[in-house]
């Protein structure tokens, strides 16, 4: 599957890393001014018992091409700007945002069965550009409907 970032900070770069650590293709969407200084790879630091990840950073200022799933982990807050850079719609979008608001704004943009809201359980800190820790296990869960509990 053809995965798409937005927003690498802590989540958004535990999602790239942890994605394409797994062999899937991801790509993640970046500002302009912020290219030349993502490193070439994603690092996700684990304590010491466990393994580091690391993967490639495949970085792309907008969406133009077909994508399977966007992974939106912007700032709520940034989710109208955030948003102008997806000029080709992606097939599935999975939101992980603070609350339950942008769903709708979501759905009326992309429509009702493409936006799949979800929830993470994480504790995970950005440690400098591309490189995040995270000493805990994390778990994603994707419902179909915005209020539903998983």
């Amino acid at each position: 599957m053809k995965h798409v970032i937005l927003g690498v900070g802590a989540i958004g770069g535990l999602m790239a890393t942890a994605l394409s650590s797994i062999g899937e293709d991801v790509m993640v969407i970046i500002r302009p001014e912020t290219l030349a200084s993502l490193p070439a790879e994603l690092s996700l630091q684990r304590p010491p018992a466990q393994d580091s990840i690391t993967a490639p950073a495949h970085p792309i200022t907008s969406l133009e091409e077909p994508a399977d799933i966007l992974w939106i982990a912007t700032k709520t807050y940034q989710l109208p700007s955030a948003l102008e850079v997806i000029k080709h719609p992606p097939r599935y979008i999975i939101p992980l945002l603070n609350g339950t608001d942008h769903v709708a704004v979501l759905r009326e943009k992309f429509g009702p069965v493409h936006v799949l809201p979800a929830t993470i359980a994480v504790e995970a800190e950005r440690a400098g550009r591309g490189s995040l820790f995270s000493d805990r296990r994390s778990s994603v869960c994707i419902s179909p409907r915005a209020r539903s509990r998983c």
